[in-house]
């Protein structure tokens, strides 16, 4: 038999699947997009993809109600509920099939079908939808300052006090720099804006918490919880067109050897006044400034995680679907969209985004003793390092 490792096994399945079914197709308001691009690109290229193949494992499990699964792929050291750390466990195809006969079979049960389609469907809008959107409220891509900048000016003045004038990110330079120091470089002088690594409004919404730490295979919920997503560690300072770029994941910075590395996830669209001027690949240097040494640097591990989400948003080209959905919303908002059915699968996909919002932050209060648990999402542990992500619909669906 061969046997490989359930990440390879299912990276295997999903690119064997065969490519004329719709099966799999999201429907987001104008657009469609088919939800196997993204399992492959975060298989391939999320933060953890061991964590990522556990979850996706566990949801097709549950899914397996005929019990088909067992019949062309076998499990080695994988429980039948996925009760163990399924990452660390094998699987094969059946006696006498190959891969590609398993991937053929997989595709004719509609239960398995749906289960991967309803797990994308999960991650597309629970976690990219809303972390590219920027915010509980769609930022109108007319607004003048980015969705993930502090509005706090205490927050601005420490991480100035840290990193110094000259933003490390796109080098512009601050308003509150020296006279003489602005006088010769008065091209490059902007008011810098203190941006978040990870966006503001996640410190509220438990299950993009969840689904992020199931993609980076770590406790993003314990690292940002309430405040935390204020510190030093989840913030630095740059203009306000890198901060667009960054927080649109055009740009990134990758955390390695200690050391922080520009990278232009999207060469074409990083664009603008300074960032331009970067190169692809150059240092960065954090803590430059007065107390840089007494006030914490930006978290590495939140770099790459962000980062990830920008290589995954491109590879898969739900990025550029998340965008257009943007734009549609924004038009209709400005009432530019004049087809009623057009309209009309804008709204409705507007106001899922918000019910999912709402139950979200429902779900971060604490449930009384009455509660059975049965309207919150449920954070299953799957074994050291692994993080699995259920809600109550797809279990009982």
């Amino acid at each position: 038999m061969d046997f490989r490792t359930l990440l390879d096994g299912l990276r295997l399945v999903c690119m064997l699947l065969p490519h004329d079914d719709d099966s799999y197709m999201i429907n987001v308001a104008n657009q469609h997009y088919d939800g196997r691009r993204l399992i492959s690109a975060l298989l391939n290229h999320g933060r953890c993809p061991p964590s990522i193949a556990d979850d996706l494992w566990h949801e097709i499990v549950l899914h397996d109600r005929l019990n088909k699964l067992s019949t062309f792929l076998v499990a080695d050291d994988v429980s039948s509920l996925g009760d163990v750390t399924c990452s660390s466990g094998q699987i094969s195809p059946a006696d006498g099939i190959t891969w590609l006969d398993a991937a053929v079979e997989f595709s004719k049960s509609q239960d398995l079908v749906r289960a991967m389609w309803e797990w994308a469907l999960k991650v597309f809008e629970n976690l990219f939808v809303p972390i590219r959107r920027g915010g509980p409220i769609s930022a109108s891509l007319k607004s003048s300052r980015s969705s993930s900048s502090s509005r706090d000016s205490n927050v601005r003045v420490r991480i100035l006090a840290r990193d110094g004038p000259i933003s490390p990110v796109g080098r512009a330079i601050d308003e509150s720099a020296p006279e003489d120091f602005l006088d010769s470089f008065s091209d490059r002088v902007e008011e810098l804006e203190a941006a978040h690594i990870m966006p503001l409004m996640l410190s509220r919404y438990s299950t993009m918490q969840k689904l992020l730490s199931m993609f980076a295979g770590t406790n993003v919920e314990a690292i940002l919880k309430g405040n935390n997503i204020n510190s030093s560690s989840n913030l630095f300072c740059t203009d306000h067109g890198t901060h667009l770029k960054f927080d649109e994941f055009i740009v990134g910075i990758e955390y390695l050897n200690d050391r922080y590395w520009l990278r232009k996830v999207v060469a074409r669209k990083a664009r603008g006044a300074y960032i331009a001027q970067c190169q692809d690949g150059e240092e960065i240097t954090f803590g430059l400034g007065p107390q840089g040494h007494a006030i914490d640097l930006p978290d590495g591990e939140l770099f790459n995680i962000h980062l990830a989400i920008a290589n995954v948003l491109h590879a898969s080209g739900a990025g550029e679907v998340i965008n257009k959905v943007l734009q549609d919303e924004a038009e209709f908002n400005d009432g530019i969209v004049e087809d009623e059915a057009s309209a009309s699968r804008i709204s409705a996909f507007a106001l899922k985004m918000a019910l999912l919002r709402e139950q979200a932050v429902a779900s971060t209060e604490p449930a009384s003793d009455d509660d059975d648990g049965a309207n919150s999402n449920k954070h299953h542990d799957g074994g050291k390092g692994i993080l699995r992500v259920t809600t109550n619909s797809q279990v009982d669906a």
